[in-house]
């Protein structure tokens, strides 16, 4: 009997980190996560900022309060997207955010002591780029004077354009941390800045929520003033699949790449910390590394799915009440209160898409008493399972 049990061999594929993080499904997902945060950033940016309260309108304003001291805000224009229209103010500003949120990311891999050396190399560039030039004009100015004195208006004006640097700078930052934090937790595996690039895009729509108020809007505005941009009270006309309104589909799009973005990131660091905890013998073994992969491709799979199912799922929930409409229009007899339901307006509002939404979510919700959705949702996946007993994944080498 002894002489039957054999050891457990090793597979050609292991559940180590430096293998992992290079593998195509790890690598996929990043780059979904990646992707669904650049577009998600762009749909924001275009429905609540451009030409609103974009960086090159306040990069505009202090450049010209500027100009009358004969100073500028130094960085180009091709940089910060002042010559561009629309979104293409912002395309400079996002290339920039990838340089440094992967830069970011790369150094979060390297040893403590080169971390260590880089940040202080970057601090000590910055102070020297700062006060350089301000004390090598001081310096030669006053040198052989005999005595020390005020330093000359060239120097103070070096100085000052170190600052005006630093301001802008800063002003940029303001727009783009949540790219830089996104794309530093996607690739540099990171919870927290995941959370914080998330919490900052919310705490942002929270905001301008409670500002395009018609009241907040009329006391900083004022009643004829110019406020936020905000999206209309109406839905608007069905024109997409004849159930929602361009805006409608596009707020979809921005909940919709948030939740990938959010899942896409968090499950990545979430199956690498599952194969980083295994113990060394685990990692080793065919049936955990085929476990692994089998849960990496089950992600993929219904990140893609579930998420194309949530959305069509909404925007039937969102475009019921045209259904609705649709269905008492048909309705044999006197069309008179037919008519008079189509004609309603709030409809059209927000709280009437609500609770058309919320009609939808019930009828789903009593199909559960006439259709098994839990036992069709086993019979598929038996059956997938089955196929993937059948047909094992082939082993790769490395």
């Amino acid at each position: 009997m002894a002489d039957d049990v054999q050891p457990q061999q090793e597979g050609m594929r292991t559940l180590h980190l430096r293998l992992l993080r290079i593998q195509w499904q790890v690598v996929t997902l990043q780059l979904i996560s990646t992707i669904a945060l650049l577009w998600m950033y762009l749909k924001m940016v275009d429905l609540y900022i451009v030409d609103s309260i974009d960086h090159s309108l306040a990069i505009q304003f202090f450049d010209t309060q500027l100009n009358s001291a004969n100073l500028e805000m130094p960085l180009p224009a091709w940089l910060t997207g002042e010559d561009a229209v629309g979104l293409g103010r912002f395309y400079p500003l996002m290339g920039l955010s990838i340089v440094i949120g992967g830069g970011m990311a790369a150094l979060t891999f390297q040893n403590p002591v080169i971390q260590r050396r880089v940040r202080l190399g970057l601090l000590l560039g910055f102070v020297i780029w700062l006060f350089g030039p301000f004390l090598l004009k001081w310096l030669f100015s006053n040198f052989g004077k005999g005595e020390w004195w005020i330093p000359p208006d060239e120097s103070v004006e070096s100085l000052f354009k170190g600052v005006i640097v630093v301001l802008e700078v800063i002003l940029i930052g303001i727009y783009i941390i949540p790219l830089i934090l996104g794309i530093r937790g996607v690739w540099g595996l990171s919870k927290n800045a995941i959370a914080w690039s998330t919490g900052i895009m919310l705490l942002f729509l929270v905001l301008h929520a409670l500002l395009t108020f018609q009241i907040i809007e009329d006391l900083l505005f004022g009643a004829t003033g110019e406020g936020l941009k905000k999206i209309p009270s109406l839905a608007g006309e069905p024109t997409i699949l004849g159930l929602i309104s361009p805006n409608q589909f596009s707020l979809l799009q921005v909940s919709l790449l948030l939740i990938i973005f959010q899942e896409s990131s968090m499950g990545v660091i979430r199956y690498l910390e599952y194969a980083f905890r295994l113990p060394e013998t685990c990692k080793k073994d065919p049936e955990y590394v085929t476990q692994f992969y089998n849960l990496l491709n089950g992600h993929m799979i219904q990140t893609i799915v579930l998420m194309g199912l949530c959305g069509i799922t909404t925007i039937i929930a969102l475009g019921f009440h045209t259904l609705l409409l649709s269905m008492v229009a048909a309705l044999p007899g006197d069309s008179q209160w037919a008519y008079q339901i189509q004609e309603s307006i709030e409809l059209e509002l927000t709280y009437g898409l609500v609770i058309s939404a919320l009609l939808f979510l019930v009828l789903l919700a009593g199909l559960r008493y006439i259709l098994p959705w839990q036992r069709i949702s086993g019979v598929l996946e038996s059956l997938l399972s089955q196929k993937n007993i059948e047909a094992p994944p082939p082993q790769e080498e490395f």
